[in-house]
């Protein structure tokens, strides 16, 4: 796919508020329908192809904190929207397959096919806690996942299932009506484990990877080309956060600003059982290049980076954004219009 589509951007969506430093004057915590609709609806204006909604069922900050329900969000954002792509993180250890297959369907006609799943196989031992679910070790976690994805394809692509696993029953099962597009909604998903890479190469449609430098892609990509495989070639996105200012110095100066508040009350987060993905910022100093878990420089060096990642295989690129709806009108206005294939 390198070079043959163009180059899409993502935002991750408020779920829980601020997402990487919670404690902000510049950004409110706001994790209500009302302020995630008011930032999706914006993107769409400016451009944005995705959204990210994470499902998280407590706030790993604390229980005390506020989070959304990101289905039944994505099925009022379908309604508000008319484009952008509505990616839900979705965690199999909380959902029956079959059960979930059909919301699926459900929100893939609410949206005329923009619904999309990013499979989740991490894991936050307080809420699984809370909830009642036995935690189960990392193999067993992405054996569990891949039972749960293939029954939730095959009925969201409108096969009769009749299934007996380790897992999950189902027995003789199809779901009308069946999905907009055919196969059912796009399947994303992240983590870099072999367990992991297996599942995206078997039955999901993109791959995600954390930020890093563009040549170290290039393995990964080649690694997973080179997988079996018995649907359309496998595409790769990347999770990351931009900071971009009209200089480097600039762009620098802000990163670790925003790098010393995450340090200052992030600890409790990252001390706490939490979700694999979950990363902290780091401060170097690399003007235009990935550093930590963020891309930092000028536009111009941000939009040659996003160029050069575009041109090893990153189709997609979901950012993190904060102060989020200040600094998703920056890049959608100063560095979007500058990266050449979008």
């Amino acid at each position: 796919m390198t070079g043959d589509s163009p180059q899409q951007f993502g935002i991750w969506a408020p779920h829980q508020g601020p997402l990487i430093a919670f404690v902000d004057p510049d950004e409110r915590p706001d994790c209500s329908y009302a302020y995630n609709r008011q930032v999706v609806l914006r993107a769409e204006e400016l451009g944005y192809d995705s959204v990210l909604l994470a499902q998280q069922t407590t706030n790993i900050r604390s229980a005390e904190l506020g989070i959304l329900e990101p289905l039944s969000a994505a099925a009022g954002l379908a309604e508000a929207t008319d484009r952008i792509e509505l990616l839900v993180a979705v965690k199999p250890l909380l959902h029956n397959p079959a059960v979930f297959a059909k919301t699926a369907l459900g929100l893939d006609e609410i949206s005329n096919g923009r619904f999309a799943i990013n499979l989740i196989s991490g894991w936050f031992l307080p809420e699984l806690e809370a909830v009642g679910v036995p935690a189960l070790d990392h193999d067993l976690r992405y054996e569990h996942a891949r039972e749960w994805i293939d029954i939730v394809r095959r009925l969201a692509a409108g096969q009769t299932v009749d299934h007996r696993g380790r897992y999950f029953t189902v027995r003789d099962l199809r779901l009308v009506p069946g999905p907009t597009n055919p196969g059912g909604p796009r399947v994303y998903i992240g983590g870099e484990s072999e367990p992991a890479r297996q599942i995206a190469a078997a039955h999901t449609d993109v791959f995600f990877f954390q930020a890093r430098p563009v040549e170290e892609f290039v393995p990964l990509i080649a690694d997973m080309r080179a997988r079996p495989r018995d649907r359309a070639p496998l595409r790769f996105a990347m999770s990351t956060s931009v900071f971009a200012r009209p200089t480097d110095e600039q762009a620098q100066d802000a990163f670790e600003q925003m790098a010393r508040k995450a340090a200052a009350n992030n600890r409790d987060r990252m001390d706490r059982g939490r979700d694999s993905a979950a990363q902290s910022v780091t401060t170097q100093r690399s003007a235009g290049a990935v550093v930590g878990n963020a891309i930092v420089g000028s536009y111009a060096s941000v939009a040659d980076q996003l160029n050069r990642l575009h041109d090893v295989g990153i189709d997609l690129v979901m950012i993190k954004f904060q102060p989020l709806l200040e600094e998703m009108e920056r890049f959608a206005t100063e560095v979007a219009p500058k990266v050449g294939h979008a």
